[in-house]
């Protein structure tokens, strides 16, 4: 078993030391050490404002504040944005950009994203713990129009291993890539015995049941419902019964992270470096799928002692096969990081990876247009 990393923010000791964690959660003072300072929450505008920290230790910010104002809808935003009601947006949904396209003043950047959606199968229910099975539903997948559905084309269409696009530097383009093959879906289906004896369209299970599997989404989020929908009406085509599970949020959390229960899931999962490398590796690839296998955790083991990037992408390129080969999951898409920007207000925004242009640096550089 690996040690568990644990993420700790540093704060001030003087200022922490003597406060037990009950009082910390009725700790009303923010107290941090970072370029901004806050100010106020504004309840009628629903609106964070925060003060330039004139005491930060890389120079004070070149803006006096920064308001963070809250929307109900993602179109209002974009509106907000348009009239000049606010200076940038970030984390815009592909199928908005056109809304915002070719309008004066305002500027779009693209960044490649580290994000990707995928479909985990859970290997300790049956008949999802066969890896034909598995295979058979990555092969039913359109990834292409998935992609083309959800973030308009702005990221990559995948169907690799999970966790993977080909803008990652560890990306091994060697590994199985699924696209959609009914005919493949089928044969394996077939020659598993999982046969549509009566001729309902649904295939049954040697018990004489039918083959039906439960994929959870997050029901408030109408992109997660629309993808669970098409992924069960293409499953229809090889004889695969979907039940959609459309659950609130935290019972969808649960399941990814602690329950288990589920045949298979949609998450999005956020990587900044080799995901095989990263402190979720014993949840995401193991706890959530089931996944057992000794190979693989040597060769988690071994990425974690190597010392240089060769040694790191030959190790993550035999992760990736082995995982695309076992189907532990698919990627659907990698969506890109899109923000937009008035040109007429402010100047200096720094793109980084994954974050895009609305970031603590932007913060801290950006500045006003000359007049």
């Amino acid at each position: 078993m690996r040690p568990r990393l644990i993420k700790v923010i540093i704060l001030p000791k003087h200022i922490w030391e003597d406060v037990s964690p009950d009082e910390a959660r009725a700790f009303e003072d923010m107290t941090g050490c970072g370029p901004f300072i806050f100010d106020k929450l504004d309840m009628d505008r629903n609106v964070i404002v925060l003060k330039a920290n004139n005491a930060y230790f890389l120079g004070r910010p070149k803006v006096a504040c920064v308001e963070i104002h809250m929307f109900k809808s993602e179109g209002t935003m974009l509106l907000a944005l348009k009239r000049g009601d606010i200076d940038v947006v970030g984390r815009v949904k592909g199928p908005s950009v056109p809304s915002i396209l070719g309008e004066e003043d305002i500027e779009i950047v693209l960044t490649p994203s580290y994000s990707t959606k995928n479909i985990w199968f859970n290997m300790r229910n049956y008949p999802v713990n066969i890896t034909e099975v598995r295979q058979a539903m990555a092969y039913c997948i359109d990834y292409d129009q998935l992609a083309q559905t959800s973030i308009l084309n702005y990221g990559e269409a995948c169907g690799y291993c999970p966790d993977m696009s080909s803008s990652m530097w560890w990306f091994n383009p060697d590994a199985i890539r699924y696209t959609r093959d009914v005919s493949k879906a089928n044969e394996l289906l077939d020659s598993i015995g999982f046969l549509d004896t009566d001729d309902d369209g649904i295939r049954e299970l040697p018990d004489g049941s039918d083959m039906v599997i439960d994929l959870y989404a997050p029901a408030p989020d109408t992109t997660y419902m629309r993808e669970a929908e098409l992924i069960r009406n293409w499953m229809d085509d090889a004889g695969i019964e979907i039940d959609i599970k459309a659950v609130d949020f935290p019972t969808w959390v649960n399941q990814f992270l602690f329950d288990h229960t589920f045949d298979t899931i949609i998450v999005t999962t956020l990587l900044l470096d080799s995901p095989y490398k990263s402190a979720h590796i014993d949840l995401i690839y193991c706890d959530m799928p089931g996944y057992r296998n000794e190979t693989f955790d040597e060769l988690v083991d071994a990425l974690l002692s190597a010392t240089t990037r060769e040694e790191q992408k030959e190790i993550s390129f035999e992760i990736q096969e082995m995982l695309a080969r076992d189907v532990t999951g698919v990627s659907l898409y990698s969506a890109d990081t899109i923000d937009a920007y008035r040109t007429d207000r402010f100047s200096g925004f720094v793109r980084l990876p994954y974050d895009g242009i609305v970031n603590h640096l932007s913060m801290r550089k950006v500045h006003k247009v000359a007049s």
